[in-house]
């Protein structure tokens, strides 16, 4: 068993970011993941990824790879494809990767393990062809995949669109995004405006609407404050049923993508991690 100045568990941008900074200033560091290589979410891949899929990806995702570089050259001791199964109050670590298990302790540990996405139930979730939109961004990012056919996307948030600008990048056209945020959710943010307008909150409200007018000018079909959702079953695939200003929509799709809710209507509102 080693002594670590830090054992930082995940290497996603966080854990990158803090684990190099400590071994570049002298901290003796050793980094977990278990994942083949860094990046977590966010940068999965980005070691190996073609030029064109990076294209396809983005600026903030490619901009992962100086980062790798420096985590790399950093003197971080990187140990992947390894899980970190117990944490004991004293710092001790308990580890099992292909060799077996093992423990190491560190003066201090730094827990970076990232963010759970959140679909929640609604009827029909558990249908072949349902999946989140994170698994599939995994696809996407990982093999370079997107499903075949007709996609809806069903959710909120900035994964949620980010995907979707994705999707057109690599050439989908047969998109449709059902927005579940409330009614009301864009005039309960204006008391933020002030405080993101500081830092860098103008460069993210410049790419959410950059994003929105990509996805417009492409004449992707998006249904805002919808609820009521249910998926079924079809001949040709999957239909969605949901309800939009009191008036019930009917979409088909070969694939549905879910992601966080915040609308969920008449579904649980348990949180799914994934």
């Amino acid at each position: 068993m080693s002594l670590w100045d830090a054992i930082v568990i995940g290497a996603g941008p966080a854990g990158i970011g803090a684990s190099g900074l400590l071994a570049e200033n002298g901290a003796k560091v050793l980094v977990i993941d278990e994942a083949p290589g860094p990046g977590g979410q966010i940068w999965r891949g980005v070691e190996d990824v073609s030029d064109a899929r990076a294209r396809i990806l983005g600026s903030d995702y490619l901009a992962g790879r100086d980062e790798v570089r420096r985590l790399r050259a950093s003197g971080a001791e990187l140990s992947f494809e390894t899980q970190a199964w117990r944490v004991e109050p004293e710092g001790t670590v308990w580890l099992k990767d292909s060799h077996g298990i093992r423990r190491e302790r560190g003066r201090r540990l730094l827990i970076a393990t990232g963010a759970m996405e959140r679909p929640c139930p609604l009827d029909g979730w558990t249908l072949p062809g349902v999946t989140t939109v994170g698994g599939l961004q995994i696809l996407l990012k990982r093999e370079g995949m997107l499903p075949g056919g007709p996609l809806v996307l069903i959710g909120t948030g900035p994964l949620f669109y980010l995907f979707a600008a994705q999707c057109l990048a690599a050439g989908m056209r047969d998109l449709s995004l059902i927005d579940t945020a409330a009614a009301g959710a864009i005039v309960s943010a204006l008391r933020h405006v002030p405080a993101a307008l500081t830092g860098k909150g103008p460069s993210y409200l410049i790419k959410g609407l950059k994003l929105l007018w990509m996805l417009r000018r492409a004449g992707v079909d998006i249904y805002n404050h919808s609820g009521d959702l249910r998926i079924k079953s079809a001949a040709d695939g999957l239909e969605v049923h949901f309800r939009m200003r009191e008036v019930e929509h009917r979409l088909s799709a070969s694939h549905v993508g879910l992601h966080e809710r915040s609308n969920p209507g008449n579904a649980s509102s348990a949180r799914i991690g994934v």
